[in-house]
């Protein structure tokens, strides 16, 4: 009987070691569970919301409108009155001197389709000249006389005549033809000035009597030495 007690006391002591060894055992794997278990992470904090600060893009102050003053009116000076324009050709004689031709031609012009050509021969060494008579009327009592000249640059005189109420011819110079191309050539009619103005024929009282009127153009060496040939247009014979 004593013997099946021992046995029996052994066999409780060693259930006892088995279910310490378990429990341990259970203990280990849960405090192995416990550090393997993931930390909670804190709940996030809800980002707050931030307005847009709105901010005004200043705008500039307009401009103010300039006022728009009316604009300044040109003086206009007097119209010049066309006496002869070469569009339709007329009778051109030419004076007691052949020393050139004059005739209607669209190669160089000013205004319109035409001007007249006057081609020049002046052969000798003495004072040459030549002289195309045409006679216009002048209404009014102009005191300068002008014409649109293309020149060759040679220096001759150009000129014109006119007759007088009295029939006096008078010479008005325009100036010397020193230009090339196209220019306005102006003179005086006024008594009293130095030659090329001269007193060209009729009766001689010492003044322009008026009305007037176109008598002919006269293209005069510039120099009696000059020996030659050339080639000037005129166009828009006008009074101012």
């Amino acid at each position: 009987m004593q013997e099946t007690g021992d046995r029996r006391q052994e066999a409780r002591e060693r259930e006892r070691g088995v279910r310490e060894r378990i429990g341990w055992a259970v203990v280990a794997v849960m405090m192995v569970m416990a550090c393997n278990a993931p930390t909670p992470s804190p709940p996030a904090s809800p980002t707050p919301f931030i307005a847009p600060t709105f901010t005004p893009t200043p705008i500039p102050p307009a401009s103010p409108t300039p006022t728009s003053s009316p604009p300044t009116a040109t003086p206009q000076g007097p119209v010049a009155t066309v006496v002869v324009d070469f569009e339709t050709w007329e009778s051109w004689r030419r004076g007691d001197q052949p020393n050139g031709t004059f005739e209607q031609s669209n190669e160089q012009v000013y205004g319109g389709q035409f001007a007249g050509k006057l081609a020049y021969h002046f052969p000798t060494p003495g004072n040459d000249f030549v002289v195309f008579v045409h006679i216009a009327p002048i209404l009014g009592t102009p005191d300068r006389i002008q014409a649109w000249v293309y020149g060759d640059g040679a220096g001759h005189f150009f000129n014109v005549w006119i007759r007088d109420a009295e029939g006096e011819i008078w010479q008005v110079p325009l100036g010397r033809i020193e230009h090339i191309g196209w220019r306005q050539m102006e003179g005086r009619i006024e008594t009293g000035q130095e030659w090329p103005w001269d007193h060209i024929g009729g009766p001689s009282n010492g003044a322009v009597d008026y009305p007037i009127e176109f008598y002919a153009v006269v293209l005069d060496d510039g120099e009696d030495t000059f020996v030659g040939d050339g080639v000037i247009f005129v166009d828009e014979i006008a009074v101012p």
